[in-house]
């Protein structure tokens, strides 16, 4: 069962089928990746995979109600697959988010670097953590709750609007 099941209370679970499908698509983009290429590439495309995930983030943004709703023709309006509109959809939305982040996404990469390393250790007996593969992750995580933390604020100024 999918963590993201979890969140299927949400209407038609379109939103859970959104975060399905964002991680069929980073599993697949990594399952493509030799151990050769994640070695000499793996920082560039730990920042590919972090602007994927900021775009995820913006259409997630643009689901949930904001202070243009209304002041914009229809006309002019992006079209949005989805609109969380309770705020029970608004909290799976954010639930969704966070687990991408904290959970499906980190264990994607490390299964995958793991198995860079694993090859690594095949080669060589002299197992050295590489420091600047464990600085490029943390610098990927921060990236990460960057793009998570303009979802989080847009739902609470969203949430502080509504009582104002």
């Amino acid at each position: 069962m999918s963590p993201l099941s979890a969140f299927s209370t949400f209407s038609d679970s379109v939103l859970v089928d959104s975060g399905m499908k964002f991680m069929d698509i980073i599993e697949d983009i990594l399952a493509q990746l030799t151990p050769m290429a994640v070695t000499h590439f793996g920082a560039n495309v730990l920042t590919r995979i972090s602007q994927l995930f900021d775009k995820y983030m913006d259409m997630l943004i643009k689901s949930l109600p904001g202070p243009s709703d209304d002041d914009n023709l229809t006309e002019l309006k992006e079209v949005i697959h989805f609109r969380a509109k309770t705020d029970s959809e608004h909290l799976a939305l954010l639930g969704l988010a966070f687990t991408i982040l904290d959970e499906l996404l980190p264990l994607a990469i490390i299964k995958v670097w793991s198995l860079t390393n694993e090859s690594k250790e095949l080669e060589s007996e002299n197992i050295v953590p590489n420091a600047s593969i464990t600085a490029e992750l943390k610098e990927w995580k921060r990236s990460l709750q960057h793009s998570f933390d303009k979802l989080r604020d847009h739902f609470c100024r969203q949430y502080v609007l509504t009582f104002i």
